[in-house]
């Protein structure tokens, strides 16, 4: 029989396929994004014990989540993504999926989409956002978000959240909302056993990456183990992170920020609520400004050269805030001190970069953020 000949045969057995695929009849599973502009979304760790599935298949510790995949944890486990300068925190039988996509305000965000389940936002150098069936927002701060079937809660630990749909609500920290559909509830300031009763779940999964395999085959330290363990870690961390602070101040570094309190409760809490890696980084990265970016002026000129750079960056950032604009960060500090040791501490064309950072900015990017 000729090739022409079995051609019909050939299509109407593909038209019955995939009919039968759109009836459920063939199961046909979720393998993610497959366009050609996939971007890296972070790095993938299993907590607890149950299993985790990235796109419909058991994932594995390690994995890279790209844009557009889905995660779901099922009872019993969790999963941890981690990306420059944050992480996303999953409790059990939680399923979001992940994009990179401009704002409303043109800003570069990552956002995650949730239906169903809890998370626990980290992030402290770019914009997160968040989608679900009730409410959405940016997120610059530590922040927990639960979605259940008539609501979206959102409590904050640290920074600010910015409730931009069902409409705009600013929420600072210590506070919670619930949101439904069609309306933002009341905001409430919660006491420290309040967060700690919303942060609870949290407990449930030592972020050691750890799973009962790697315990030799034996059973996975009891919870209040782990606390004891995560409790003095973190105290000694809140100790280390004071004492280099107060070096800060002694020598006149300048150096300002959440990095730089002398809040030993911020640097506990902060410690309990991010892997250990990020812990000991932090550290590092205090150790290593108080060695090699703090330093007195070589000369006169390099002091009359700070002044100017530092009150170019003030009036900078008071153009920022007159006009709206949300920038924020280190850059857009009003803290003469900073600007100037920073100043200090870099090439003469790093600060002429800066100055002009700032001003192209606002000339090309003023949009508001909160």
């Amino acid at each position: 029989m000729s090739n022409f000949l079995l051609r019909p045969r050939v299509c109407w057995i593909t038209l019955i396929t995939v009919l039968l695929s759109l009836m459920g009849c063939v199961p046909v599973s979720y393998t993610g994004w497959t366009g050609p502009q996939q971007r890296r979304i972070g790095t993938l760790r299993l907590l607890g014990d149950g299993l985790v599935h990235l796109n419909g298949r058991q994932a594995t510790n390690g994995k890279t989540v790209y844009e557009r995949d889905q995660l779901s944890t099922g009872a019993g486990s969790g999963a941890l993504v981690e990306f420059a300068g944050g992480s996303i925190q999953l409790d059990e039988n939680t399923d979001p999926w992940f994009e990179w996509k401009k704002n409303e305000h043109g800003q570069n965000c990552l956002y995650f989409h949730i239906e169903f389940g809890q998370v626990w936002v980290v992030n402290d150098r770019r914009l997160v956002c968040f989608d679900s069936p009730h409410s959405g927002g940016g997120i610059y701060s530590i922040v927990n978000i639960r979605v259940d079937r008539l609501a979206t809660a959102i409590t904050v630990f640290e920074g600010q959240v910015r409730v931009t749909r069902p409409a705009s609500q600013l929420l600072r920290a210590r506070e919670d909302v619930a949101v439904e559909r069609n309306r933002i509830g009341p905001v409430r300031v919660l006491a420290d056993r309040e967060l700690q009763e919303v942060s609870r779940w949290r407990d449930n999964y030592p972020l050691d990456y750890r799973r009962r395999d790697d315990y030799g085959g034996e059973e996975r330290p009891s919870g209040r183990d782990r606390r004891d363990r995560s409790a003095q870690r973190c105290d000694t961390y809140a100790r280390t992170a004071i004492a280099q602070n107060e070096q800060n101040d002694r020598r006149g570094c300048g150096f300002h920020g959440a990095r730089w309190s002398s809040d030993y409760n911020h640097h506990y809490q902060w410690c309990l609520a991010v892997p250990e890696q990020a812990a000991r980084s932090e550290t590092q990265e205090r150790e290593i400004a108080l060695g090699t970016q703090c330093r007195e002026p070589d000369s006169t000129g390099d002091a009359r050269r700070c002044d100017t750079y530092a009150r170019t960056a003030i009036a900078q950032n008071e153009q920022n805030d007159r006009k709206g604009c949300g920038f924020h960060g280190a850059r857009w500090s009003s803290d003469y001190n900073h600007h100037y040791q920073w100043c200090l501490a870099v090439p003469e064309q790093a600060a002429r970069s800066e100055t002009q950072e700032r001003e192209d900015a606002l000339r090309t990017q003023c949009h508001t953020i909160f």
